[in-house]
């Protein structure tokens, strides 16, 4: 008779809970079924995508990841580069754009220099009295 009933209850309770049209993966996250239409194409997008990171699509596969992470795909096995990895590279890239932006620099400043001395140099011109 337990049985019954609680299956008489499940019952009831399926028929009452409406379908959300949400998937829900183990952590709590909640992903908005996709509706014929790929990540990243359509009239709108289906998640919005963070400032710093870009949707690849890599083997009809969409990702959201940080801009200019490598990502190699050896046969069916698609692997990123590590967080430490991608932080060293972008470290040692921002260094050598400094240097050339501080070289640029100083070529600037040499440059305002040289132009502040001829202009030192020059005798200064009478000015015009605009009556002739």
């Amino acid at each position: 008779m337990e049985r019954i009933l609680l299956f008489f209850l499940m019952v009831c309770l399926a028929a009452l809970i409406p379908p959300s049209g949400f998937a829900e993966d183990p952590n709590g996250a909640q992903y908005k079924e996709k509706q014929g239409k790929p990540y990243g194409e359509g009239s709108h997008l289906p998640v919005e995508i963070p400032p710093g990171m870009e949707l690849i699509n890599m083997g009809g596969i969409h990702m959201i990841v940080p801009q200019g992470m490598k990502i190699e795909k050896k046969g069916s096995l698609m692997t990123m580069e590590g967080s430490d990895a991608f932080a060293a590279r972008n470290f040692k890239e921002m260094k050598t754009r400094f240097e050339k932006i501080e070289a640029s620099q100083d070529e600037l400043k040499k440059t305002v220099d040289d132009l502040k001395q001829e202009i030192s140099k020059k005798p200064a011109a009478a000015p015009e009295t605009g009556v002739r």
